[in-house]
């Protein structure tokens, strides 16, 4: 799916949460549905992170509070849910979202990190969370450049938060498959590509960045999965400007 500059300018505005921007990139033609290959659109951006004002101008544009044709978008309604954020839901209802959505966050230890089957999992995750309050890196944008990222492609993603981290690990691909393997998303892409970032679980904690590709995994080989960083530490010294 072609993304124009307006779509690209409408999914950045809602992530920011700046309304006068959101309302320019609308009438510019952003679409607010279009989601990327990871299933991500700007009204998930807006409803994932609590821009209510945002959320309702692109409803009132004409968004699609009940997508369909992605298997891996997320229902804006479950995610006002997960958040439980009752102003955002009762938004959504006004304009038609439907309360059919599965609960996915009752299943959550089926594919999740911290599920009990993963070596380690409690302590890995619980770095991770403790790495990113220390450096205040919750929300933040991180630019990697080619020539510091091991790949040699370059990094943009954000830093996923707790329900973000839930959704890519039990509702998105790659990170339901890679989830059952070992790894755990932190990372969610902020290029058109949605290929998402993890960390991984082992007997030793491994402190490697991955890039995995959601159209190229296999957990057969492991295939589709790069090493961007030999220690995530180093994503502190990453942090876009301004963010």
């Amino acid at each position: 799916m072609i993304h124009t500059p307006a779509d690209r300018e409408l999914k950045d505005a809602a992530y920011d949460g700046d309304l006068d921007r959101v309302v320019s990139a609308l009438s510019a033609g952003g679409d607010p549905d279009k989601a990327n290959p990871a299933g991500q659109t700007a009204l998930n951006y807006a409803v994932k992170r609590r821009h209510l004002d945002c959320v309702r101008a692109m409803l009132k544009a004409g968004a699609n509070p009940n997508p369909t044709g992605n298997p891996m978008q997320s229902r804006p309604l479950f995610l006002a849910e997960l958040n439980e954020d009752e102003a955002m839901y009762d938004l959504l209802l006004e304009f038609g979202a439907l309360e059919d959505a599965p609960d996915l966050a009752t299943d959550f230890t089926r594919n999740s990190p911290e599920s009990e089957k993963e070596p380690n999992a409690n302590s890995s995750i619980d770095r991770w969370t403790d790495f990113v309050s220390r450096n205040s890196l919750d929300a933040k944008r991180i630019r990697i450049p080619r020539e510091n990222d091991r790949s040699g492609n370059g990094a943009y993603f954000e830093i996923l938060n707790d329900v973000e981290r839930q959704i890519e690990a039990n509702e998105a691909s790659p990170g339901v498959e890679a989830s059952t393997n070992g790894f755990f998303p932190i990372g969610g892409c902020l290029e058109m590509s949605g290929d998402p970032y993890f960390l991984r679980h082992a007997d030793s904690f491994d402190t490697k960045l991955y890039r995995i590709y959601h159209d190229a995994y296999d957990p057969a080989n492991q295939d589709g999965v790069e090493v961007v960083l030999e220690d995530y530490a180093q994503i502190a010294d990453h942090v876009e400007s301004g963010r």
